[in-house]
């Protein structure tokens, strides 16, 4: 998850995401504070590096940590980012909760998810979507959109790009 504090032109920087923060910490100079929490210790020193290489380690800090356990104070955010990492959480409800918590009020939350679960093709995507609700993991992209609803959220765009592997995802604004 990246918490952002300035307002961006975020469509344009999505096509590299998986150097999104550290290209919107080196093109956006005005960003004032630039938060990265990342669980993976690899992918932690990395967005550390690019941060120092781009000269604004006093202002872009990577932190380990838990996406359902934000270390922040309430209402402190301006944008938070998330890409492609829904499939890799347990307590959708509790992040949305915590990202809630984060942003300030009219606070943006961006997110891209892919439309559907990933299965492997071992399971059935309905039983999968049945699996993954009952114990509160990402069931496609129309659930979490609802979820987000009854958290607070409101949509401001919710757009469907076509990846590379010819899947759909989905790159969704809300404002709290």
């Amino acid at each position: 998850m990246y918490a952002l504090n300035a307002n961006q032109n975020w469509k344009q920087k999505l096509s590299v995401a998986g150097k999104v923060i550290s290209d919107q910490v080196f093109l956006n100079t005005g960003l004032e504070q630039t938060l990265s929490v990342e669980r993976d210790l690899k992918c932690l020193g990395n967005i550390q590096y690019r941060f120092r290489y781009a000269g604004r380690s006093r202002t872009s800090e990577a932190v380990g940590g838990d996406v359902k356990r934000l270390p922040i104070k309430t209402e402190c955010i301006d944008t938070v980012m998330m890409l492609n990492a829904l499939s890799e959480i347990n307590g959708i409800s509790v992040m949305l909760k915590e990202a809630y918590r984060a942003l300030k009020e009219g606070g943006h939350f961006i997110i891209k998810v892919s439309e559907l679960p990933f299965t492997g093709d071992l399971i059935s995507l309905s039983e999968f979507v049945r699996f993954a609700e009952g114990i509160d993991q990402y069931s496609g992209y129309e659930r979490f959109q609802s979820d987000a609803e009854e958290r607070g959220f409101i949509i401001l765009k919710s757009e469907r790009l076509v990846e590379k592997t010819g899947k759909y995802s989905r790159l969704i604004s809300f404002r709290k």
